[in-house]
């Protein structure tokens, strides 16, 4: 099967899965059957960005009818989609051969070397990335100008935020994550968002929520819930969370399931970054490509989203939620630290139901060039980016109603 990035589809403008092509003829499925084929339009990757044609001499077969999806093949005479197929195939050919022959650096400007290089630990990557940052004054304005919210996403930093005075957790929150040194800290703090976006067992239990909640009361914060997705056997334990809050509470989503719970209620509810997906990836800065093929932005849902900062501005909507400078790549609906401290491969993943929390001490660790982090279930990088450059943070967050500092 042809990789989706190489060659794309679209029939009546309904994007569809390519699984075979050639100079003469390409074969597609679909979950649905299609009654009528008007239009077709492919797109090639060349270099940088995408050429596409519009299909004119084709005519269409249906191959097959499963029980999830159809197959159809369609015939095609156009020397221009010929010419492009054939372009696509040679490109194939010569990626396979460098692969074999062990010819990474000509493939891309990726700097194999540096795989060898891993932070020691965490502790070790914000180190290496955060300490010597000095952003300019252009940028301390620009912190003054927005609402800044931080993030309790573990147990630790929820223990501490109750443990603490507020002043001496603001001190403790920036030291752990290395940016004691950064201007950010002297930022008014007006939000607190506490939950997780990813794992279900990092929300606290509802009497540590209660306690969070009134000490955010006592320190004139704003408390803003944060739910995981909505597993079928959490309906009901997320149900009591919802109920001990009061009516017009803030709460971030990341399940279109709990449109349902809340479908009724006063909450003023806020669509998660695990529902406005877009290409992120910190291995991006040594590929060239143009973004704005992979940029998507609409928002069908009357509700406010969530972005983070990944390296490349994205227009966001008007009063959205940003967060920076940690951003996800990947998350994994069964737990990948799980499978590996508990069943010695993180390719052994399975549901938990009692979880020990591993992830509270145990991360996974990358190269260290790529300012990436395994924790939980899931993959971050970080962009330097948003906490040095100040243009670059001006231009993501010139619709943003909030800045929510995750680390």
């Amino acid at each position: 099967m042809i990789p989706y990035t190489l060659i794309q589809c679209t029939i009546n403008d309904l994007d569809v899965r390519i699984t075979d092509c050639s100079i003469y003829h390409l074969e597609f499925r679909v979950p649905e059957k299609i009654d009528t084929i008007h239009k077709i339009q492919v797109s090639f990757y060349i270099g940088k960005t995408y050429e596409s044609i519009s299909l004119q001499n084709y005519t269409v077969e249906q191959m097959e009818q499963g029980e999830f999806f159809t197959t159809y093949r369609v015939e095609i005479e156009q020397e221009k989609y010929a010419n492009h197929v054939r372009a696509l195939m040679q490109r194939m050919q010569d990626y396979i051969s460098l692969k074999l022959e062990d010819q990474q650096e000509k493939i891309t400007r990726y700097p194999v070397e540096l795989d060898e290089i891993y932070p020691e630990s965490k502790k070790d990557l914000l180190q290496s990335m955060f300490f010597d940052l000095c952003p300019d004054s252009k940028y301390k304005e620009i912190l003054k100008e927005k609402k800044i919210g931080i993030c309790l996403e573990n147990p630790t930093l929820v223990d501490q935020f109750l443990k603490l005075e507020w002043s001496a957790f603001q001190s403790y929150y920036f030291e752990q994550a290395c940016l004691q040194n950064h201007p950010i800290r002297d930022v008014k703090i007006e939000y607190i968002y506490i939950g997780n976006s990813f794992c279900e067992h990092l929300f606290p239990n509802n009497d540590t929520l209660s306690k969070v909640i009134e000490k955010c009361r006592s320190l004139h914060l704003i408390c803003v819930v944060v739910f995981s997705p909505m597993k079928e056997h959490n309906i009901q334990r997320y149900k009591s969370i919802l109920n001990i809050l009061d009516s017009y509470s803030e709460v971030v989503i990341n399940d279109l399931g709990m449109l349902e719970l809340l479908k009724e209620s006063t909450f003023n509810v806020t669509l998660g970054v695990l529902l406005n997906k877009h290409l992120k990836d910190t291995r991006m800065q040594y590929v060239d490509l143009n973004l704005e093929h992979f940029i998507q932005n609409e928002n069908s849902y009357n509700y406010k989203l969530s972005y983070e900062s990944c390296g490349y501005a994205l227009e966001h909507k008007a009063g959205s939620d940003l967060y920076f400078p940690k951003y996800q790549t990947n998350t994994a609906s069964m737990c990948t630290m799980y499978a590996k401290c508990h069943n010695g491969n993180r390719a052994y993943q399975q549901d938990v139901f009692e979880c020990p929390r591993y992830c509270v001490s145990q991360h996974f660790l990358y190269p260290k060039h790529l300012n990436t982090i395994g924790e939980y279930n899931s993959i971050f990088g970080y962009d330097l980016r948003s906490l040095q450059e100040s243009d670059y943070l001006e231009k993501i967050s010139e619709n943003a109603e909030r800045m929510i500092v995750s680390v």
